[in-house]
């Protein structure tokens, strides 16, 4: 309906995001990023458990009309998984309440039942925002920062919310931590491969060299493979 949220699969959000995030970084000072959010819905294995994947397609569903009915018309919102849904806020001249909005979509899903035939459900959220980093070439970043936010807070008893900027120190695209680090290296494309000789003990007599790919971190050090190869899966 007109006045609400719009709707859009995972992979459009994303796209939608990239291409707020680029258009931001192309206007300067005069243009702002969005805002990027994410919210679990907590007790999702127990909610599960009481009325089956069904039960709690119809719950998510529930749960995202009442969401989108708080949220702007220029806001964009998508289903993640079974218990998740992302939301991009509107920027609306930088001037925008993250820590009122939170406050508003947990009123709205706690503060009723969900009811379903004879059935009824209470259900709680964990919502975490922030101003997307519009500097990051791989805007998809940004969701990833929100989720684990929203993730701690549902594992920390949910219901609760948490607002930070884009440079915060969870923020997976900061340049002190290895998603950032990761990114930088693959923007500024400054991955360090290094090699090693190796001596054969059999065979013809060539030269052999061990191959290694390296991250440089902040301080200068070379990071192994094995501690950066998991964050880029």
């Amino acid at each position: 309906p007109e006045g609400l949220a719009r709707v859009v699969s995972a992979s459009t959000l994303i796209g939608e995001l990239d291409k707020r995030c680029k258009a931001a970084r192309a206007g300067g000072a005069s243009s702002y990023p969005p805002g990027v959010a994410w919210l679990v819905l907590d007790e999702t294995h127990s909610h599960r458990n009481q009325v089956g994947f069904t039960g709690l397609d119809k719950l998510m569903r529930a749960i995202h009309d009442r969401v989108r009915a708080q949220l702007e018309p220029g806001d964009v919102t998508a289903r993640f998984g079974l218990n998740s849904i992302a939301v991009l806020l509107d920027a609306v001249g930088g001037d925008r309440d993250f820590g009122k909005q939170a406050a508003t979509l947990l009123r709205a899903i706690s503060s009723n039942l969900f009811e379903f035939g004879e059935q009824a459900i209470a259900a709680t959220v964990s919502f975490a925002a922030r101003p997307a980093n519009e500097q990051l070439r791989l805007a998809e970043a940004n969701l990833v920062s929100v989720a684990r936010m929203a993730e701690k807070l549902t594992e920390a008893g949910g219901n609760r919310s948490e607002i930070a900027g884009a440079e915060g120190a969870e923020d997976g695209g900061a340049p002190g931590t290895m998603l950032g680090q990761l990114t930088k290296a693959l923007r500024d494309d400054s991955l360090r491969v290094v090699f090693q000789p190796l001596l054969a003990t059999s065979g013809p007599d060539a030269d052999r060299y061990q191959v290694l790919p390296r991250l440089l971190g902040s301080d200068g050090s070379l990071i192994p493979a094995a501690r950066f190869i998991p964050v880029a899966a």
